[in-house]
């Protein structure tokens, strides 16, 4: 049976056997390995001495705080309000802003009204009285204003720390040293997390490049450099490759045979169809000899014999069609 064998174009196919060649090796070596170290940057010493500092002062508990909840106990019960003996300092305010308006009424005020009551002759009458009352009254609204406004802000200001107490705030000042040394930590070990995934990069990159290079090269080498084709001495092969390359398959077979000598098939098929050429060759290439000769020798008288009768013609061309098919197979034809 007649054979067309296809290659790469020659200079090509060193070039591509190398790239098998490495591409074999590659496999065999089974692909990329694992980056080797630790994908994790462990604990700067920064770190383990904050933790170790954290956990030491969290066991221990920090002496500030039973003071402090102790304060602010005695501040939510309003230990420190004015007016309950608790704030030793707000009566001596209150008496030290009093004594300058005590000391003007008693060396100024009241000295005038007695004076002037005296200079009219009606010292300790019943108009004295009502000027020394009056002005005692205007003493007294001065005292309690000033007493109001020094024990109200007091008050206020006391009331303000009660709401904003917060044990918290003095629990976390413990741990505000071992915090700042947790950052440095952190930032080191940060720092170690980047050198390690720069090296796995690396890694990675040293697996992956070999295979990388193949890629490149089998994209260099491959591609459409053209072929050979090994074409078939044989007299099949070259007759049906002439017959099968150009549009006109009639023509190209009159040139060859001048004229064929296949009367049957050109009047079952007709003259302008192709396959009678088809089945010219399954005739004269893959016929017996027996068969090849009885046609040759009787063809045209039989042709003349089958026209008009279109049945026997139809048997004829489904018959002849069925040979047509085993030079189609051979010769690579799609329908």
């Amino acid at each position: 049976m007649p054979t067309i064998t296809t290659a790469p174009w020659g200079p090509q196919q060193p070039y591509l056997q190398s790239l098998w060649g490495g591409a074999q090796d590659l496999y065999g070596q089974g692909g990329p390995q694992f980056y080797p170290g630790s994908l994790t940057a462990g604990f700067d010493p920064a770190q383990t001495e904050a933790m170790g500092m954290t956990e030491q002062t969290a066991r221990a508990g920090q002496p500030v705080i039973p003071s402090y909840q102790n304060m602010l106990t005695k501040t939510y019960q309003g230990g420190f309000l004015p007016g309950q003996q608790s704030n030793p300092f707000i009566d001596a305010m209150f008496r030290q802003a009093a004594r300058p308006v005590t000391d003007a009424y008693r060396e100024s005020v009241a000295p005038s009204i007695g004076a002037q009551a005296g200079a009219a002759g009606r010292y300790g009458s019943g108009l004295y009285q009502n000027m020394m009352g009056r002005s005692q009254g205007e003493l007294g609204r001065e005292l309690g204003g000033l007493a109001a406004n020094l024990y109200g802000r007091s008050y206020e200001a006391e009331r303000d720390r009660m709401y904003r107490g917060d044990p918290a705030t003095a629990a976390a000042l413990g741990y505000f040293d071992a915090e700042k040394l947790a950052g440095v930590g952190l930032e080191r070990q940060t720092q170690e997390q980047r050198l390690i995934n720069e090296a796995q990069a690396r890694h990675q990159f040293g697996q992956e490049r070999p295979w990388d290079v193949l890629g490149r090269y089998q994209a260099a080498i491959e591609g459409p450099y053209g072929g050979e084709e090994s074409t078939p001495t044989d007299t099949f092969a070259r007759d049906i490759g002439r017959a099968t390359s150009g549009a006109n398959l009639i023509s190209i077979l009159q040139d060859i045979f001048n004229p064929p000598t296949c009367h049957v098939a050109r009047l079952v098929f007709g003259a302008e169809n192709p396959e009678w050429v088809m089945f010219y060759f399954w005739k004269e290439y893959e016929a017996p000899k027996w068969f090849r000769d009885f046609y040759n020798r009787n063809s045209e008288v039989i042709a003349g014999w089958l026209k008009g009768k279109s049945i026997l013609q139809g048997a004829i061309r489904s018959w002849m069609r069925t040979k047509i098919k085993i030079i189609a197979d051979k010769a690579g034809f799609v329908e």
